[in-house]
């Protein structure tokens, strides 16, 4: 058979060209970029986080000093009280302190909010305030109305007054004394939430696991002085002594428009300024450093971290409850590994309390209902 030689030479410059074409592609290929939502390897099968849920009660109070006084020695004093986004049904969490303007001592024994829609709860404290001192009493979840509106409540505390001049301590029981009252508007529960989820999507996964750098000195150094107020191993006590001091000594800073940088822990802790993923860094750093476990949560222009709880959710809460001397509502994550705390250390007022972005929900529970998305990225270990 004889074959033309001009056409072998067509089909050698054919293939030549599908070959460099063939080239070109693949070399282009390589040039484009990396899908920054495609999943990272998180936290593996082999992966057994712990925390001890302690059973003890981690407050030391005063003793509460016998009423002697055989007269009514007077006082003077402050109360003040925060709470933020409260709903029907779920409730809200208050937050009190009271200061002694006076020249006797105080001693102050319990605090209470008493609602006009049938709310009436007593937390049983005990400290003294020494005229001058300011000094916080605690939290205080109050369950909600059956529906939205405005509603009155009165703050009350029990309190004792030091006799002035006595040889001894000398105690006069003022008993619960009504503040003041104030309207709380209880905001409707929520619908059913709808947003993508993506977990460990490429770019907020390298990013925040890049970061967060739990092995830094100051770190390590600062998780050890939180944990050593609790004996035993790494637990639940820790990890809320790590979000109270992320929650009560930083100063939320927002970036300048178009500037969207993460501190490392470190810096944060320097400084104690940041925004939502400086604070949700430097909280996964310092309970990252305790032998912790935590998830970094993106959402429409906000971050927030997720502690592991273990696997019994009602004991997590049991222990929770002790350490913030009330009976919380928890907001929380569920997979295979247990059961995972909101820890929103720019908006809520404990661990477990619902971050900025979410809201409890008709019927039951609680979701993210502000956001379009939700990527929730594990924090390896460094």
């Amino acid at each position: 058979m004889h074959i033309d030689r001009k056409w072998v030479a067509v089909l050698s410059v054919l293939v030549a060209v599908n070959v460099v074409l063939a080239g070109l592609l693949y070399l282009r290929s390589l040039d484009r970029p990396a899908d920054p939502y495609r999943p990272r390897q998180g936290f593996g099968s082999d992966m057994t986080p712990s925390i001890l849920l302690p059973s003890h009660d981690p407050n030391r109070w005063e003793e509460r000093p016998a009423a002697l006084a055989g007269r009514a020695p007077g006082y003077s004093m402050e109360a003040g009280w925060e709470a933020v986004r409260v709903y029907a049904v779920w409730g809200g969490d208050l937050r009190s302190w009271v200061k002694n303007t006076g020249s006797n001592d105080l001693f102050i024994y319990s605090f209470a909010l008493e609602g006009d829609w049938g709310a009436a709860i007593t937390i049983s404290v005990g400290l003294t305030v020494h005229p001058g001192e300011q000094k916080y009493l605690g939290l205080l979840h109050f369950p909600g109305p059956p529906s939205a509106g405005t509603h009155n409540f009165t703050f009350r505390t029990g309190l004792l007054a030091r006799a002035p001049g006595d040889l001894i301590a000398l105690w006069h029981d003022y008993g619960v004394i009504g503040n003041f009252m104030k309207p709380l508007t209880f905001r409707p529960l929520a619908a059913a939430p709808h947003y993508k989820e993506i977990k460990n999507p490429a770019y907020f996964f390298d990013r925040a696991n890049k970061v967060m750098n739990s092995n830094d000195p100051a770190v390590v150094r600062k998780s050890g002085e939180i944990a050593s107020r609790f004996s035993g191993g790494y637990s639940i006590y820790q990890a809320a002594a790590a979000f109270d001091f992320v929650h009560n000594n930083m100063t939320y800073a927002s970036e300048p428009a178009g500037r969207d940088l993460w501190q490392p822990p470190s810096e944060t802790l320097s400084i104690l300024k940041g925004d939502c993923e400086d604070y949700t860094l430097l909280l996964s750093a310092l309970i990252t450093a305790m032998g912790g476990t935590t998830r970094f949560h993106v959402e429409n222009d906000h971050a927030f971290l997720s502690v592991y709880a273990g696997t019994d959710l009602p004991a997590a809460a049991d222990a929770l409850s002790r350490y913030y001397n009330t009976d919380l509502e928890l907001a929380s994550f569920h997979d295979g590994y247990g059961y995972w705390l909101a820890a929103d250390g720019t908006d809520s007022m404990f661990l477990g309390g619902i971050p900025l972005g979410g809201e409890p929900l008709e019927g039951s529970g609680w979701g993210l209902t502000n956001t379009t998305f939700h990527y929730p990225v594990d924090m390896l270990p460094d």
